[in-house]
């Protein structure tokens, strides 16, 4: 707060204030002073000019600075500390304290005592015209209380008092700032009304009375004179009206033509009443008295229905200038539809009877409108700057903002933060949840790969341990055949010794034959001839005995003595075997060394 050394009520102090926005002009900027109108105050701070204070105004003033300085030493009392008036300012805001502490802590605010405060318990309960200028006080120079006290002194001596310790109120101090912000802006478009005052009957020209007088015979009437009179009258009565004036002037006019449309009969009675004869003047009486009545009839019409027409006119005017302003609100906070207390301009309109205070009263009622509507704009836009701020990515979640945007700032802040949070774990949740399953279709899918190649692995097992059992089969059997077979030939190889044996035996025998003969013809032939058939017979019998073995082993096979001879080659022996069986030529081989004598087969090869 910036002091400022003023005394107050001088000249240099007046002069202050009309560059201020006071705090004991804010309860008529907020239209709750019972003593100036918002209008007033317009109309004040436009022209620069202040209504004269009277004589009588002028000593209640005086009453109450005399009563303030009285009850400062109370109030210190009470407070504790000493209270110096002071005039401080806050940007274009302004106060002029009662008094002030010296740590700017409490302020003093001191009213004269009447009917109304007697009857007050609480400073909640304080008329509001007082709180709107006391929040206005604590709001300029940040004090946390201010005193209000109120007073009643005869001369110097107390009669009564009242205080009450005044905190601060949020919601009015916006109110005030807000207040004051629509003021400012309306002084500037301000025009200036003249103000007339309300005609008084009393102006309305009196008009003359019918004087008739009869005796048998009309003796004196005055109706040539008073005819003009009557007939200007109802010629130039006001029958369209547009101002109070013109109200005030035809409720008038129709007031007098009632009591001169009266005034008519009831003499027109008298000369009925005087004489019958004398039609002529009753006649014209009674078309007076008639045109009167008429003139009233539609006159008291005419001010009900005009009335009533310029009261709307003054309605209509104030609900279109209050719609535009909302609608340009709701311009700047689109796509948000302001929702706001509409205008009560018929409530303000009640009790007043001139044109003037009905358009004071809407004007008021206009005003706090736009200050309400100006005030839920700000708080909105305010909100849209945070939700811009905080949600700018998150806008879709933000659907009904036209329903939450109008609950109190906190809840609305902590309903975006939850929102954003919520949908934050939402998708982190999403995503955690898509890698789970992605994590177990991997698993699974490694399980299925792991199980198939368990599988294809046990298979290959079972194939191999298959193909072992069908390859054992297959070689039992041909080791069965391989033993068959060699059995076969081993029955072979025995008959063929038996046979050889038998063969041999007949060799032996031919032999010992020749042998004879041999040695027969050693003994009877030439020696040269006999030694050479001798030769001859040796020879065949030394190849008889290469079938043989020495006397101690068994007799050879045939086959094995064609092998030796060389006549029998292996693959000669392979083969055979091979196309005899179906075997392989390895098979073959197997089953030959199985089943003869190594011996031989290194013989053969």
């Amino acid at each position: 707060m910036q002091i400022h050394d003023l005394i107050q009520g001088s000249p240099e102090w007046h002069a202050y204030r009309a560059t201020h926005f006071n705090a004991s002009d804010a309860p008529a900027m907020m239209n709750c002073s019972p003593y100036k109108t918002r209008t007033e105050l317009l109309n004040e701070r436009k022209t620069g000019l202040t209504p004269d204070v009277d004589a009588h105004t002028q000593r209640i003033f005086n009453d109450g600075h005399r009563y303030e300085e009285l009850a400062r030493p109370l109030a210190e009392k009470i407070i504790g500390e000493e209270l110096y008036p002071v005039t401080g300012s806050l940007g274009h805001l302004s106060a002029s304290f009662d008094g002030l502490t010296m740590d700017e802590a409490i302020v003093f605010e001191h009213k004269s005592l009447n009917d109304k405060l007697r009857a007050v318990d609480g400073p909640e309960q304080l008329p509001l015209h007082y709180r709107v200028q006391m929040e206005q006080q604590l709001l300029v120079s940040d004090a946390r209380q201010c005193l209000f006290m109120a007073t009643k002194w005869d001369n110097d001596e107390l009669v009564d008092e009242k205080h009450f310790f005044y905190s601060a109120d949020v919601r009015l101090r916006q109110s005030i700032i807000d207040g004051w912000f629509q003021f400012e802006l309306d002084l500037e478009s301000h025009e200036v009304k003249a103000v007339i005052e309300r005609p008084k009957a009393e102006a309305i020209m009196e008009l003359p009375a019918v004087i008739v007088q009869v005796k048998g015979e009309l003796t004196l009437c005055n109706m040539a004179d008073v005819r003009p009179q009557f007939d200007d009258f109802l010629a130039n009565a006001i029958t369209i009206m547009v101002s109070d004036e013109d109200f005030a002037r035809a409720e008038a006019e129709s007031k007098m033509g009632r009591d001169v449309a009266k005034r008519c009969l009831a003499t027109a009675k008298g000369v009925v009443d005087q004489t019958s004869s004398i039609s002529e003047v009753t006649r014209e009486l009674e078309l007076y008295a008639a045109k009167f009545n008429t003139l009233a009839l539609c006159q008291e019409k005419a001010v009900k229905t005009q009335k009533e027409a310029r009261k709307v006119a003054i309605m209509s005017e104030a609900v279109k200038a209050y719609s535009i302003y909302k609608d340009a609100l709701e311009a700047e906070i689109s796509p948000i539809r302001l929702h706001v207390t509409a205008p009560d301009f018929a409530g303000a309109m009640k009790a007043k009877r001139t044109i003037s205070s009905l358009e004071d009263a809407v004007a008021s009622e206009l005003a706090l409108a736009k200050i309400n509507a100006d005030a839920v704009a700000k708080e909105l836009r305010s909100c849209l700057a945070y939700l811009d701020e905080t949600a700018k990515d998150y806008r879709f979640l933000f659907n009904d903002l036209q329903a939450i945007i109008y609950l109190d700032r906190s809840h609305f802040e902590m309903t975006v933060r939850v929102r954003i949070e919520s949908h934050k774990k939402a998708e982190a949740d999403k995503l955690e949840a898509q890698r789970l399953q992605i994590e177990a279709e991997a698993k699974r899918k490694a399980e299925a790969e792991q199980a198939e190649k368990l599988e294809a692995e046990r298979a290959i097992v079972r194939a191999e341990e298959q193909a072992k059992i069908t390859e054992q089969q297959r070689l039992d059997k041909l080791e069965l055949e391989a033993t068959r077979a060699k059995q076969a030939a081993e029955q072979a190889i025995i008959d063929a010794e038996q046979k050889a044996k038998a063969e041999a035996e007949a060799l032996r025998k031919t032999a010992a034959h020749i042998e004879q003969a041999a040695q027969y013809a050693d003994r009877n032939a030439d020696k040269a001839a006999e030694l050479a058939g001798a030769a001859k017979l040796r020879k065949q019998a030394d190849d008889i005995e290469l079938s043989f073995t020495d006397d101690s082993k068994e007799i050879e096979p045939t086959i094995i003595k064609h092998v030796k001879s060389g006549s029998i080659t292996q693959a000669m022996i392979v083969f055979a075997i091979a196309e005899k069986y179906g075997l392989s030529d390895d098979q073959a081989l197997q089953v030959i060394l199985n089943a003869f004598d190594i011996e031989i087969m290194e013989c053969a090869a």
